[in-house]
């Protein structure tokens, strides 16, 4: 995956700046980001035809602090997860995306209960019938 970071608002072509600035601040000014390439060597031996063409903008101005989200990232994604949705009788306005709900359900094998993020969901007020779509980890 690629963290893209330092933006730059104001894009310059390399030849437009002559000799005023080195050839590596030309090329540097010319790119909109510039990029990390992060990539977890085991995620990328399990799965060998993974993209590594992901790419996460984000507001960052240091190498480091890029470098950094981008092990951070790769934690988060290297621990298997199942998204599921599925038909509640609840009120949507008791889920917010992002909260954690605990699912017990026993044909998943959720018989002591999982605990999953809401990714988000949908509200019947005909049915009170909520669709929820949540992330389960560790599957």
């Amino acid at each position: 995956m690629q963290i893209l970071y330092k933006r730059n608002h104001t894009l310059q072509n390399a030849g437009d700046l002559y000799d005023s600035v080195s050839i590596a601040d030309a090329l540097l000014y010319e790119q909109e980001y510039s990029a990390v390439l992060n990539q977890d060597l085991q995620t990328a031996q399990d799965y060998p035809a993974a993209a590594i063409d992901v790419k996460f903008e984000t507001a960052l101005a240091q190498r480091s602090d890029a470098e950094a989200q981008g092990q951070r990232l790769n934690a988060m994604y290297q621990v298997p997860y199942k998204d599921w949705e599925g038909e509640v009788y609840l009120d949507a306005l008791n889920f917010q995306i992002g909260q954690a709900v605990k699912i017990v359900y026993s044909s998943l094998g959720f018989q002591a209960g999982r605990t999953a993020v809401v990714l988000g969901f949908d509200w019947f007020p005909e049915t009170r019938k909520t669709s929820l779509k949540v992330r389960v980890w560790d599957v």
